[in-house]
């Protein structure tokens, strides 16, 4: 079975996480460390051009900051108690995304399922 999924970019990378949330490290991302985390991807995504290591201070800058906190509707303690979270996790770093969690915008997930009528 395929399950072909066209999303625009501002759903794309919530729904990738919410696809990988049963598995391993996802598991461990509640669904608001899951909503700041997508909107990093999507805002890495928009300045793909620009070099990582320069991409990334401009992600977490004072202004992306000051917008997503009023984009999320939290407080300044909240988002940075999310940082938080998403660095002890692993999600993220000081200040960048784990280069591994910068996910491509097709991204090909398999599962091979097999009953074990042993067990």
């Amino acid at each position: 079975m395929v399950i072909n999924l066209k999303l625009p970019k501002s759903k794309y990378y919530r729904k990738v996480l919410e696809l990988l949330h049963p598995f391993k490290p996802f598991n461990l991302l509640t669904d608001r460390e899951m909503e700041v985390l997508s909107l990093f991807l999507v805002l890495n995504y928009d300045k793909r051009e620009i070099p990582y290591d320069d991409r990334m201070r401009l992600l977490f800058s004072y202004e992306i900051k000051s917008n997503m906190i009023k984009e999320l509707g939290i407080s300044n303690y909240n988002y940075h108690n999310l940082l938080k979270r998403l660095r002890d996790k692993g999600f993220i770093t000081v200040n960048s995304i784990d280069k591994k969690f910068l996910f491509d915008t097709v991204l090909p997930i398999q599962f091979n399922l097999s009953l074990d009528d042993s067990a």
